[in-house]
């Protein structure tokens, strides 16, 4: 497929790396939707993205990861907007540090957990006759290289919600980002032969400004310090750009890639295929969905 007829949905690409991505997916001439919870910095980055790029196809569709009807909603309007899907892209991703204790949804989900894992399953299975529509469709999902270095994140079935077990910002997420790289997995195997899918090993990214200003200085400095060992956004959008045009990895599924565009090895706890059936199978529970009959056929 020729690039420039390809359409692209990126969550969370109002800044950071999302932004990025979208930026260079317009100045090649792909049709980029970006999805945003915020409206106004939505349309302040489609403002941006529009005229750096002159690709006016760019579009803003609102979505909030962490409601589960936002994301019915959103699916819906997608699907009666476009027919196909060639790439999604699931980059928005909530790592609050402002919260103190586990806050739950209108769905009765911790928010961290909903808009990190939740959400992108559900979109997922939503949009799946708009992947299937498109001649080789790809789903990109975004685990972290932090998870090397946080050993204790772990799937709690019996206590999803924190509401017997200490919450922290820190565990909240890189729990939902292990749940993230299970079901890429899961999905890979799945639909292995219809749909590629590969996961992004996000390491040290600077993060802007404007991102920092609700924090306690201490939390300020800490990101100070760590931007000095920072990669740009821009940098990190490079392994995005590859996973999602390169035609040399048309075929491949299931992969874990790092920001110098290589394959590394996912961590042991998602390789559990035990812990990984109980998830999906848990997952489609909660949000009264299921790819059983996508599946069958």
């Amino acid at each position: 497929m020729d690039v420039s007829n390809r359409i692209c949905l990126i969550t969370g690409a109002n800044s950071g790396i999302g932004k990025s991505v979208a930026l260079q997916f317009a100045r090649i001439g792909i049709k980029v939707i970006i999805a945003c919870r915020n409206e106004e910095r939505g349309k302040q980055a489609l403002r941006e993205i529009q005229e750096e790029t002159g690709n006016l196809l760019t579009e803003l569709m609102i979505v909030d990861l962490s409601s589960m009807a936002s994301i019915r909603k959103f699916s819906h309007d997608f699907q009666k907007k476009f027919q196909r899907l060639d790439l999604l892209i699931h980059n928005g991703a909530n790592f609050d540090h402002t919260l103190n204790k586990a806050v739950l949804t209108e769905d009765g989900f911790e928010t961290i957990f909903a808009t990190n894992y939740l959400g992108p399953f559900l979109m997922t299975r939503l949009l799946l006759p708009c992947l299937f529509a498109s001649p080789h469709p790809r789903l990109l999902t975004v685990g972290t290289k932090g998870l090397n270095f946080y050993p204790f994140a772990n799937i709690n079935f019996d206590d999803l919600n924190f509401k017997n077990s200490k919450f922290t910002t820190a565990k909240a997420y890189y729990n939902s980002k292990l749940a993230l790289l299970m079901f890429t997995i899961d999905f890979a195997n799945h639909f292995k032969g219809r749909i590629d899918a590969h996961c992004i090993r996000v390491t040290n990214v600077a993060i802007g400004n404007d991102r920092l200003i609700t924090l306690p200085w201490y939390l300020r400095y800490m990101y100070f310090i760590k931007r000095q060992f920072s990669i740009t956004p821009q940098q990190m959008s490079k392994t995005y750009i590859t996973l999602a045009l390169s035609p040399e990895i048309e075929g491949l599924t299931g992969l874990y890639w790092d920001e110098n565009q290589k394959i590394v090895n996912f961590p042991s706890k998602a390789l559990n295929i035990e812990t990984r059936e109980r998830l999906w199978n848990i997952t489609e529970n909660m949000l009264e969905v299921s790819f059983r009959d996508v599946l069958d056929h």
